[in-house]
């Protein structure tokens, strides 16, 4: 019985180590690399919008709630990790995944499969903008969210194929920590990944 007791601690120490060396060295990784899609811009763009995420920005007063309490406002566990997993760039879209589940597929890096397929020679870049505001494979479920492109847009134009830019992206995220009703946006979230995941099995 000791012997198994002390195996029993030993592999649960090598566990937590094991937990500990993935979040701090892979995941950490994947967060804080640099580049356009690296993983969580979008809870960066919160943060720099002045909600209060981390360490408060100098010279700008919080002013939207934190994605925290955002979440608190959604009922359910399973919606409530889907907005989270938008938050932190971990829905596999293809402006962070490049579309890893379709490679037999000759699709463009980053791209929408759904757009790529329906419009061969403009490809879309799968973002958080693209998702919420443009593409057509959602748009029956659009009426939930309270924003539209056109009253979020800073610059540019609206389709925003080649990917958000930076300041249209820290506008959506303002727009998404002001809704009132933050289960519009996780119901909205459900449906849409529910019929991308239809669509690109039909593709596999």
């Amino acid at each position: 019985m000791e012997l198994v007791g002390w195996a029993r601690r030993v592999a649960e120490r090598y566990g937590a180590w094991e937990r500990k060396e993935y979040f701090l060295r892979n995941q950490l990784a994947r967060v804080s690399s640099g580049g356009d899609y690296r993983k969580s811009r979008l809870l960066h763009a919160m943060w720099r919008a002045g909600a209060p995420v981390g360490i408060r920005l100098p010279l700008v007063a919080p002013r939207l709630r934190s994605p925290a309490q955002f979440l608190d406002g959604i009922a359910g566990a399973a919606r409530r990790s889907l907005a989270a997993r938008l938050f932190v760039g971990d829905l596999d879209l293809g402006a962070y995944s490049s579309n890893w589940d379709l490679q037999p597929l000759a699709l463009p890096s980053r791209a929408c499969a759904y757009c790529a397929k329906r419009w061969q020679t403009f490809p879309f870049v799968e973002d958080e903008w693209h998702v919420l505001l443009i593409c057509p494979l959602y748009e029956s479920f659009r009426h939930l969210l309270p924003f539209r492109a056109e009253e979020i847009l800073v610059e540019g134009h609206r389709m925003q194929g080649g990917g958000c830019s930076a300041h249209n992206l820290r506008s959506l995220a303002r727009a998404i920590l002001q809704v009132t009703d933050p289960n519009r946006v996780a119901e909205f979230l459900g449906r849409a990944m529910s019929a991308r995941r239809k669509f690109r099995n039909k593709l596999r």
